[in-house]
């Protein structure tokens, strides 16, 4: 095998290729640096879970004392309805009990 002028020798090769594999290697080195894990991945996504939880549990309880707070309401409206009819006698005493002992919020006459 012959070399001419142009043809690079073994040693400018060898220098070639070092210096390729040193570049890839700091580009890898990089993207290791930068890039996400699986347990980064699960981490966040845990944590997502958690504050989703957190806020729809908080939500859901907001929820409740309001619809409690609307029933109360209501149940009062009901109460007095009976106690209308109850001194009008269009309700005996225990035809008004008994329906004052219905749910949500059970009472007496």
């Amino acid at each position: 095998m012959q070399t001419t002028p142009h043809d690079p020798t073994n040693q400018e090769i060898l220098e070639a290729v070092n210096s390729y594999a040193s570049k890839m290697e700091q580009r890898m080195g990089s993207i290791e640096e930068r890039m996400v894990t699986k347990e980064d991945v699960d981490l966040a996504l845990g944590k997502f879970r958690s504050d989703i939880t957190d806020y729809l549990d908080n939500k859901f309880f907001d929820f409740r004392g309001d619809l409690v707070a609307v029933i109360r309401k209501e149940d009062t409206k009901v109460k007095e309805l009976i106690k209308v009819l109850h001194s009008k006698n269009m309700l005996t005493k225990k035809e008004a009990n008994d329906l004052l002992q219905l749910e949500p919020f059970p009472t007496s006459v």
